[in-house]
């Protein structure tokens, strides 16, 4: 629940999806940290107010089993982040079969192909809520037709790249 999390682009987002009364079930899963964005006091109070949209959940989910079921019982991860290292958060919910939404910045484009992407406006938080209200309103519109899916990133598990780190370290050795 950071500034570099995009707060601004989230809001903007979440009200974009109100006046199109798109029916959005939302959990806002993080850590809260002492200079929390007032951001957020505006999304606590939209949720709680708006006729489309459900808060599922809020805050940080200290339970790994709990943060699993809710990544499972989720359709969509979306991100509205203005810094991210490597989208981990994201990567977890992908594998647990959520389908990406990602800001076409960061490392995003670098994983994700541009079906997965909305247009990018950081300092155009309004603009950018308009791009990615756009693409979930078609996600929803494909959920609806059973047809929603993902990405497969079975191949980032470690399971599936142990062997080739192994491979790589004996060839450093030798």
């Amino acid at each position: 629940w950071e500034y570099d999390k995009g707060p601004d682009q989230l809001l903007a987002l979440l009200r974009a999806c109100e006046r199109a009364a798109l029916p959005v079930d939302v959990s806002i899963i993080g850590q809260q940290f002492r200079n929390r964005p007032e951001a957020f006091v505006e999304i606590e109070t939209l949720l709680e107010e708006s006729d489309s949209l459900r808060c599922e959940y809020l805050g940080y989910v200290e339970d790994r089993v709990r943060y699993e079921a809710i990544l499972a019982t989720s359709d969509v991860v979306l991100s509205t982040a203005l810094h991210d290292f490597q989208g981990l958060a994201v990567m977890e919910a992908v594998a647990a079969g959520c389908r990406p939404l990602l800001p076409q910045r960061l490392c995003y484009p670098q994983w994700f192909e541009p079906e997965y992407l909305y247009d990018s406006f950081p300092d155009d938080p309004v603009r950018e809520a308009s791009a990615a209200c756009a693409a979930l309103t078609e996600l929803v519109a494909v959920k609806r037709r059973g047809a929603l899916t993902t990405v497969d990133v079975s191949a980032l598990h470690w399971s599936s790249l142990a062997q080739e780190y192994h491979r790589h370290f004996n060839a450093v050795r030798r």
